[in-house]
């Protein structure tokens, strides 16, 4: 039988890198303001780097839920057409 890992989605993965978004989101909520007259515009930026990396956490973590609970949807199908055991 070949090995067919490479066709499926991975939660394990997409929880990884949500993890990773999350990480990156709380350095930069840690990052003092910007000095100066830059202060405005690389604030914002920051700010919405930090919203965007909320957004692609919540979006990885509900791709993965999504993926578990259609590979289990998938299974106990099989199971019900007799073709899994």
């Amino acid at each position: 039988m070949e090995d067919d890992r490479g066709m499926h989605l991975r939660p394990d993965r997409l929880r990884a890198h949500a993890a990773d978004a999350a990480d990156m989101a709380e350095a930069l909520a840690k990052l003092e303001r910007a000095p100066g007259p830059a202060a405005e515009p690389v604030d914002t930026a920051v700010t919405r780097a930090r919203r965007e990396l909320a957004e692609i956490e919540a979006a990885l973590r509900g791709a993965a839920a999504a993926v578990e609970a259609a590979e289990h949807t998938a299974v106990d199908a099989l199971r019900r057409a007799g073709g899994a055991r």
